[in-house]
């Protein structure tokens, strides 16, 4: 069974970039919106339809993902994101909308590619 957590995106392009760049993979599209499955059941729904959220996502390694972040090209004038907090074993990004997505590193999270 899927956990499928809803994400807003205000603009579905802009958040479709930040996200394909953050997680390192395409998203699929859906009649709602956009949807990256990740792993061990866990997948994001991006949609105008969602609501701001606050999300914690379990990752092999949290510091692969800030800094896929770090290093992605950016679109000029398009809302970049941001971090919000780091820890040994998270980091808390802010997407051009406004969610707030912890990546927390987990033992049971899978292969490092997820």
């Amino acid at each position: 069974m899927t956990n499928e957590q809803p994400i807003f995106a205000s603009d579905l392009p802009a958040s479709a970039h930040w996200y394909t760049d953050v997680l390192g993979q395409p998203g699929t599209p859906t009649p709602d919106g956009l949807r990256y499955d990740l792993m061990n059941g866990y997948s994001l729904l991006l949609s105008a339809r969602g609501q701001p959220a606050k999300v914690v996502l379990p990752v092999p390694q949290a510091a692969a993902y800030q800094q896929r972040f770090e290093q992605r090209v950016t679109v000029s004038g398009e809302n970049q994101g941001r971090i919000l907090e780091t820890q040994p074993d998270s980091v808390t990004l802010v997407d051009p909308a406004g969610n707030h997505l912890q990546f927390m590193t987990s033992q049971s999270a899978g292969p490092p590619d997820c």
